[in-house]
């Protein structure tokens, strides 16, 4: 193999490494069972996830007007072990941030906004490295 194809190879591999770093920094959700019903102007979801890694956004999709569009939502979310910091769009545009913690769960009930693709989204975020087990949810809503 040339000097040159040994370098290629390896700025290619590099490039691939930092790809595959990168997926793993946006999150992931390990065995989820979610229900939603719905029907004009409200809805209700409950679900949960075994496990809850880095950054993930669960969207509820049942939820599709324009983005910005005003929301009434209650909130539950309670998490067995770990800290699960939970982010929703407000109406005013600034993000309403609260932490989950076992013995203390997220508790929402007010306005907030559809995301840029006309959803609701519960952002949900963990430290780099850490797990959070055993989250369970119940939303509902209503448009305003």
């Amino acid at each position: 193999m040339s000097r040159r194809s040994r370098w290629v190879l390896l700025v290619g591999l590099a490039l691939l490494a930092g790809l595959l770093v990168g997926c793993e920094s946006h999150g992931s959700v390990r065995n989820s069972r979610l229900r939603c019903k719905s029907r004009t102007g409200e809805g209700s979801c409950e679900g949960t996830f075994g496990s809850v890694q880095g950054d993930y956004a669960y969207a509820i999709e049942d939820v599709d007007r324009a983005p910005g569009t005003a929301v009434c939502l209650d909130l539950e979310l309670r998490i067995a072990t770990g800290a699960l910091r939970v982010t929703l769009d407000g109406d005013d545009g600034q993000e309403i941030v609260t932490m989950a913690r076992p013995g203390q769960p997220v508790e929402y009930a007010g306005t907030i906004s559809t995301d840029a693709m006309g959803h609701v989204s519960i952002g949900m975020s963990v430290p780099e490295g850490e797990e959070v087990e055993g989250v369970a949810f119940r939303a509902s809503w209503e448009l305003q």
